[in-house]
């Protein structure tokens, strides 16, 4: 169980994108993730987690978007951008079989699996 944990961060390549694997956002977002943002941090470390939090905070606005209309998950009252990456981050250690997939779409996954549908509808619709 233990090597698993390891799978997100080595299936990524180089040329992969946050976007493009969850396995490379898991590998470039996670590191920094929980850093408090200073004028001390480092420049790429500052830039890394800038980008992980646009990328996080517009991957999770297109999926609010989608189910407001597709009704997905079970939307919760108030969750912040760090919660989100928190939630989708835990997903990928779990399930790293995920880590090939579009970062979007593990991500919804993620959100499903921590806030389901009250009537539990798990069924896919997408």
């Amino acid at each position: 169980m233990l090597a698993a944990s390891y799978v997100p961060a080595l299936s990524a390549t180089q040329d992969d994108t946050i976007a493009e694997r969850a396995s490379k956002y898991y590998q470039t977002c996670s590191v920094n993730w929980n850093a408090t943002l200073s004028p001390q941090m480092n420049k790429n470390a500052l830039t890394s987690r800038a980008l992980c939090d646009g990328y996080t905070r517009g991957a999770y606005d297109g999926l609010r978007e989608l189910n407001s209309s597709k009704l997905l998950f079970e939307e919760p009252d108030a969750i912040t951008v760090e919660q989100v990456g928190t939630i989708t981050f835990n997903y990928i250690r779990q399930h790293p079989e995920e880590g090939n997939r579009l970062t979007a779409i593990v991500m919804l996954e993620a959100l499903r699996a921590a806030y389901p549908r009250r009537n539990n509808d798990q069924k896919r619709k997408y």
